[in-house]
C-alpha cells in the first residue's frame, strides 16, 4: 500500500479599494441695480393748453389734415407765399426773374407738405425772351422753370439764392446749371431745362455736363428746352434718389446727374429727352414765320404729383414716385390740345415734411420766368415740425433738472407762443401755449425767448427776446413761426426758452459716527427728524438708527484727525448755492482710524438717496453736481475701522506630524507622516460691525482630503468645547457666531477688540478594512470585509496592527479551499509573500504602505480610503500514485544466494496541480515498514536489509527518491517506471524455505513550509 500525507495550504487576503472624489460646482448669483426708464407721454388733447413739463413730454397743435378746398383757397392767396431771391409778386404772378443774368427766384408756399400722403400742385409757368433778336425765341430766357421741393427753410432758400454761378463742378449754387437747388441740400427741381451746360469740349465725358443732364452724343452747350427732375445730395451726403446710380461730386447741396427714367414718349431719357417738340405760344405755323414775336413766350399748363409708396406711414423718410407733366397753352391760356404734353417721373425717398414751392433761373442767358397761382389747385396734408419748449435757469442758463424739455409737434408756417392758451388754426395758425407752474426751488417766471443754441456746458446763448421772431422777420402778429430744418444737419431753429428766477439756498451738510460705533450715541430716524428739524423730513436710514458721538449728541460739524468730539457741534458744514447752481462740496477730514460709511443726500421730493465709502463721496459729488430746489441736507456717516488675521492650525492633540502649535513638522520623533502645508495667514480688514470678508469657501479650499474643521474661535479667547454633529465649515462657523452671540455666521462682524481668528483642522478617522476578491469568479463566496482598526489620517501603521491584520487574514481563510494570491494596498501598489516564506503578503502591503492614507472631507470619520483587497486564488493539490504491489516472483530453492528483481503493477508519480501562489519544492521518499516474512508466521526469519532501491538498502527510515525544486501547476513527475528494476531482493539460501513471503514499503511525499 501506499500512503499519502495530507499537506497544510496556507493563505493570505489581500484587498484594495478605489475612491471616489466627487466635485459639486455652485451657480453664482449675480445682483444687478435696478435702471430706471423714463417713457415718452403724450398730452391727451390737442391745440394750445397749459404745459405740464412733469406730466407730459409731447404735445400736438392738431389741424394738420386741410380739406382740397381749404387749401386751393389758400394756394391762390399770394399774401400765402414767400417771395424770396429777385422773386417779385404782382397780383397772382410771381415774377421770378427780372430779365437778368444770373439770377434765382422763388416763391415759396408758406406751409410745407407732409410727403407720406398723396400731394399735388398745379399752376402756370411763362418762359419770355424780351426784345429777342432774329432767330431767337424763349428757348433763351433762361437755364430753368419749374417746382422745388426742399426740407430747408426759407432763411436758408433766400441766403442760399445769391451765391455766384460757375461754369465749373461743384454745382454748389441755385443760378446757371444750378437749376435754383444747387447749394441747397437733400431738394428736387422738377420742370424744364433750358440749357445744356457743360463745362468745356464736346467729348463725350459725363464729368462735363454740370447741370445734371448726362451728355448727348457730344452735344455742345446750348438750349435745350427738357422736362427733367434734378436732385441734390442730403447734409449727410446721401442720394435722395430711390436707386442710387454712380455719380460724381457727391456733396451736400451738390446737384446730382440726372438717372435714367421714362420721358413721356414712352423712350429711356436722357437720349431722347431732346427729341420732344418745345412747346411755342398760341398760333399756327404761319404765324411763327412772320419773325421772332410768334415764339417770344411761352405759357404752359403744369401739375407736379407726389404719390407715396405706403400712404400715412410714420417713418422719417417717405419713399414714392414723383412726376410732373407740362403742357402747351394758347394765348388765352387754355390748353393747346395739338401741341402734346411732357411727362417725367422719379422714384425718390424724401423728407417726411417738405418746402414747396416754384423758381426760375436765368445764367449767361435771361428773359422773364414768372408762375401763376390764379388757377393753381393744391391737394395733401400739412407737413410738421418739431418745437422745443425749454425751461431755462435765469442765473445759470442751463436747462432746469426738473422740468424736460416739451416737444410741439406743430405745421410749418404756424406760429407758436406762450401766454393764456389758445388756438387759431389758418396759414398762419397761431397756437398759444401757458408756462407751467414755478418749479420747486424757484422764485417767479422772468421772460420768454425764441432761438438760440446751447453750448458744450450747456447754457443757452444767441436767442432774442420773444417780441422778435428769427424765423420769419415779416411776423407781425408775435410768437415764432414754425420752419422746416434738417434735423441731422443743423440745430433746431424751433425753439421756445422759458426763464425762471432760482432761490438761493444754503446747503447743511451733517456728519455723525455710524450706528453701534464705539462711544456712540444712537438716535432713530424719528429723533433724528426731531433735532434736524426741516432738514430731515422724510428720512429713513437703512439701519433705522444713526449713531452720534458722546451723550448729549448734536447735529455735528467738521471733524480733525483723531478728535471726534466735534461730531458733537450743533453747527453743520453750510454751503450756499442756488437752485440748479453748481454744488461746492468741501473735502472732508476723515478721523484718523474710521472711514466715510454711509452717506444720505436729500432730494428735492425730500426721499433720500444713499451712498457708501468714499467713492460713495464722489459718486454723489457725480451724481448731483448742482443744487436742487430742496434743502439739500447732506448726512455723512464714519465707522471705525477694524482689522484681523484668520490662522489656520492643526489640531496637536490628536493630528500626525504636527508639533505642539499645531504646525506640520518633520521631526523623527513626532509620530505620524507630515500633514499638507497650511494656507498663509489670512488678513481681513473692514468697518466697525461689517462681515468679516472670510467664508467657508475660503476654508474649504484650504482644506485637504483627510481633513475637517474642527473648530473656530477667536485667538484671544482660546479654545471653545467641541460640537458633535456637523462638522463642515459652515456649521463650524455658525456655531463660532453663535457662541460669539449673535444667529449665524451671516450677522458675524468686527468688534471693537482683537479680530484674530484661528481655524483649527484635525485629521478625520479612517477605517482600515480588509475585502477579499476572486479575480476570476465575481460570484465566489468569500469572507465577509471586516475592519482591522481606526486611526487617524497620516497616522503610523503600528506593527501591532499588523501582526492583527496577518492574524486576521488566516483566521478568515482557515478551513477554506482559498490561499492568498496577493493583496492591493490602498494606494493601488500590489505585494505578493516574501519569497523565503518570512512574510506574508498582507505583511508586506502593511508595511509599504506606512502611513494610513487620507480621504474625505468635512466628515469626522471615513470609510473607504484604506482598503487591503486580498485576492484568493484556489490552493490546488500535490499528489503521488504508487504501486499496490512490487512482485519479485516465484522461485525454486537453490543452494546459492538469489539475486531477485521486483516486477510494479504501475509506476510511482506525482500530480501538481497547485495554484502558482501555492508552488514549492516537493520531495518524495520510501520506507521499508515491515520486511518480508513468511504470512504464515511459521518461519521466524525476515529478509530485513536484504531490499534495496536502486543500490540503497531499504530500512524502516525514509530513503530519498527524489526532490523537485522548481515545480509547475499541472506538472505530473514520474519517479519510478513501471518497468524500473530498481528495487532488487537478496535472498541468501540459508533464507530459502518454502512459503509465501509478504512485506510492506511506505512512500510519503512532502512539501517545503
Amino acid at each position: 500500500m501506499a500512503n499519502v500525507k495530507n499537506l497544510l495550504k496556507k493563505s493570505t487576503n489581500l484587498g484594495a479599494n478605489a475612491l471616489l472624489l466627487v466635485s459639486t460646482l455652485l451657480p453664482t448669483l449675480s445682483v444687478f441695480s435696478a435702471q430706471t426708464v423714463h417713457a415718452t407721454t403724450q398730452a391727451p388733447s390737442t391745440g394750445g393748453q397749459a404745459l405740464q413739463p412733469t406730466v407730459y413730454d409731447n404735445y400736438d397743435t392738431g389741424a394738420h389734415n386741410w380739406s382740397d378746398s381749404s387749401l386751393t383757397n389758400v394756394v391762390r392767396d399770394s399774401s400765402k407765399w414767400s417771395a424770396l431771391g429777385t422773386t417779385q409778386i404782382s397780383g397772382n404772378w410771381f415774377n421770378l426773374t427780372q430779365n437778368k443774368k444770373n439770377q434765382a427766384g422763388y416763391g415759396i408756399f408758406n406751409a410745407s407738405m407732409d410727403m407720406s400722403q398723396t400731394t399735388s400742385i398745379s399752376g402756370m409757368f411763362r418762359t419770355q425772351i424780351i426784345n429777342p433778336a432774329a432767330g431767337n425765341d424763349f428757348n433763351l430766357a433762361g437755364d430753368a422753370v419749374g417746382f422745388i421741393l426742399t426740407p430747408t427753410n426759407k432763411a436758408q432758400i433766400n441766403a442760399n439764392s445769391s451765391k455766384p454761378s460757375s461754369n465749373n463742378r461743384p454745382v454748389n449754387f441755385p443760378t446757371g446749371a444750378g437749376l435754383g437747388i444747387g447749394g441747397l441740400p437733400g431738394s428736387v427741381f422738377v420742370g424744364r431745362d433750358l440749357y445744356y451746360n457743360a463745362s468745356s469740349g464736346l467729348a463725350d465725358d459725363p464729368t462735363q455736363d454740370i447741370d445734371g443732364a448726362n451728355q448727348w452724343f457730344g452735344q455742345s452747350p446750348s438750349p435745350i428746352y427738357a422736362t427733367v427732375i434734378r436732385t441734390t445730395y442730403d447734409s449727410k451726403n446721401n442720394q435722395i434718389l430711390a436707386t442710387p446710380g454712380t455719380l460724381y461730386d457727391q456733396g451736400a447741396g451738390n446737384l446730382i446727374p440726372d438717372p435714367v427714367g421714362t420721358y413721356n414718349n414712352g423712350s429711356k431719357y436722357p437720349i431722347d429727352k431732346w427729341g420732344g417738340k418745345s412747346y411755342y405760344s398760341a398760333g399756327s405755323a404761319a404765324e411763327i414765320l412772320q419773325g421772332t414775336l410768334g415764339k417770344q413766350t411761352e405759357d404752359e399748363r403744369v401739375t407736379m404729383t407726389w404719390t407715396p409708396d405706403s400712404a400715412g406711414a410714420t417713418t422719417a423718410t417717405i419713399s414714392g414716385t414723383l412726376t410732373y407733366v407740362a403742357q402747351a397753352c394758347n394765348s388765352d391760356g387754355s390748353i393747346n390740345t395739338g401741341a402734346g404734353s411732357a411727362t417725367v417721373s422719379q422714384k425718390l425717398v424724401l423728407p417726411r415734411s417738405m418746402s414747396i414751392g416754384v423758381v426760375g433761373g436765368t445764367g449767361s442767358n435771361y428773359g422773364n420766368i414768372s408762375f401763376s397761382n390764379n388757377t393753381s389747385n393744391i391737394t395733401g396734408y400739412r407737413g410738421t415740425t418739431n418745437a422745443q419748449v425749454n425751461y431755462i435757469n435765469a442765473t445759470t442758463g442751463k436747462k432746469i433738472a426738473t422740468y424736460p424739455t416739451s416737444t410741439i409737434t406743430a405745421n410749418v408756417g404756424d406760429r407758436l407762443a406762450i401766454g393764456a392758451a389758445s388756438s387759431v388754426a389758418g396759414l398762419p395758425g397761431k397756437y398759444t401755449y401757458s408756462a407751467p407752474a414755478v418749479p420747486t426751488g424757484y422764485t417767479a417766471q422772468s421772460k420768454v425767448t425764441f432761438g438760440g443754441s446751447f453750448d458744450a456746458n450747456g447754457v443757452l446763448s444767441e436767442d432774442v427776446d420773444s417780441t422778435k421772431d428769427p424765423n420769419d422777420s415779416t411776423n407781425s402778429t408775435g410768437g415764432l413761426t414754425m420752419i422746416n430744418y434738417d434735423a441731422e444737419g443743423a440745430n433746431n431753429p424751433n425753439e421756445i426758452n422759458i426763464y425762471y428766477t432760482p432761490k438761493s439756498i444754503t446747503s447743511h451738510i451733517y456728519q455723525a459716527l455710524s450706528a453701534g460705533s464705539p462711544g456712540s450715541y444712537t438716535l432713530t430716524d424719528s429723533q433724528l427728524k426731531t433735532l434736524g428739524g426741516a432738514d430731515f423730513s422724510g428720512f429713513a436710514s437703512s439701519t433705522g438708527s444713526i449713531g452720534w458721538a458722546g451723550v448729549n449728541p448734536g447735529l455735528g460739524t467738521q471733524v480733525s484727525g483723531t478728535d471726534t468730539s466735534g461730531l458733537n457741534s450743533s453747527v453743520p458744514i453750510n454751503v450756499s448755492g442756488i437752485t440748479d447752481g453748481a454744488y461746492t462740496y468741501p473735502s472732508l477730514t476723515t478721523p484718523t482710524g474710521y472711514v466715510i460709511d454711509k452717506i444720505y443726500y436729500q432730494n428735492v421730493d425730500n426721499t433720500w438717496a444713499s451712498y457708501s465709502g468714499q467713492a460713495g463721496w464722489t459718486q454723489l459729488q457725480s451724481d448731483h453736481p448742482n443744487m436742487n430746489g430742496g434743502t439739500n441736507a447732506i448726512l455723512v456717516t464714519y465707522a471705525k475701522m477694524e482689522s484681523g488675521t484668520v490662522h489656520f492650525l492643526y489640531n496637536p492633540e490628536i493630528s500626525p506630524g504636527v508639533d505642539d502649535s499645531g504646525l506640520p513638522s518633520d521631526n523623527p520623533e513626532i509620530a505620524g507622516k507630515r500633514p499638507p502645508g497650511l494656507p498663509s495667514d489670512y488678513a481681513m480688514s473692514g468697518q466697525f460691525g461689517a462681515h468679516y470678508p472670510f467664508e467657508a469657501s475660503n476654508i474649504n479650499n484650504a482644506l485637504t482630503p483627510g481633513y475637517y474643521t474642527y473648530q473656530v474661535y477667536y485667538s484671544a479667547e482660546g479654545l471653545n468645547s467641541d460640537t458633535p454633529g456637523d462638522v463642515s465649515a459652515q456649521a463650524k462657523l455658525d456655531i463660532f457666531a453663535t457662541q460669539s452671540g449673535v444667529s449665524d455666521w451671516a450677522h458675524m462682524g468686527f468688534i471693537d477688540s482683537s479680530n484674530d481668528i484661528n481655524v483649527m483642522i484635525s485629521p478625520i478617522s479612517q477605517k482600515i478594512n480588509v475585502k477579499y476578491v476572486v479575480d476570476d469568479d465575481p460570484n465566489a463566496t468569500v469572507p465577509d470585509q471586516s475592519t482591522l482598526s481606526t486611526q487617524k489620517t497620516n497616522a503610523t501603521i503600528s506593527p501591532s496592527l499588523i501582526t492583527k491584520s496577518d492574524t486576521a487574514v488566516n483566521a478568515a481563510l482557515a478551513g477554506s479551499s482559498y490561499i492568498v494570491g496577493s493583496v492591493t494596498a490602498p494606494d493601488g501598489t500590489v505585494y505578493s509573500a516574501s519569497p523565503d516564506g518570512s512574510a506574508s503578503a498582507m505583511v508586506n502591503a502593511m508595511n509599504g504602505t506606512k502611513y494610513v492614507l487620507p480621504g474625505g472631507e468635512s466628515v469626522a470619520s471615513y470609510d473607504g480610503a484604506n482598503d487591503y483587497i486580498v485576492h484568493l486564488v484556489d490552493a490546488g493539490t500535490l499528489e503521488m500514485s504508487a504501486p499496490d504491489t512490487i512482485d519479485f516472483g516465484t522461485h525454486p530453492i537453490s543452494g546459492a544466494t538469489q539475486n531477485l528483481t521486483g516486477n510494479l503493477d504501475q509506476a510511482v508519480e506525482v500530480t501538481d496541480t497547485r495554484s502558482s501562489a501555492n508552488l514549492s519544492s516537493w520531495t518524495l521518499s520510501v520506507a521499508e515498514t515491515s520486511p518480508l516474512q513468511d504470512v504464515s508466521g511459521k518461519i521466524s526469519q525476515t529478509f530485513s536489509g536484504l531490499m534495496s532501491f536502486n543500490n540503497s538498502t531499504l530500512t524502516d527510515q525514509p530513503l530519498v527518491v527524489q526532490t523537485h525544486s522548481n515545480p509547475s501547476t499541472g506538472e505530473v513527475t514520474t519517479v519510478v517506471s513501471k518497468n524500473s528494476s530498481a528495487f532488487q531482493l537478496q535472498a541468501p539460501e540459508s533464507l530459502q524455505r518454502q512459503a509465501d513471503y509478504q512485506g510492506q514499503l511506505t512512500w510519503t511525499l512532502t512539501t517545503a513550509p
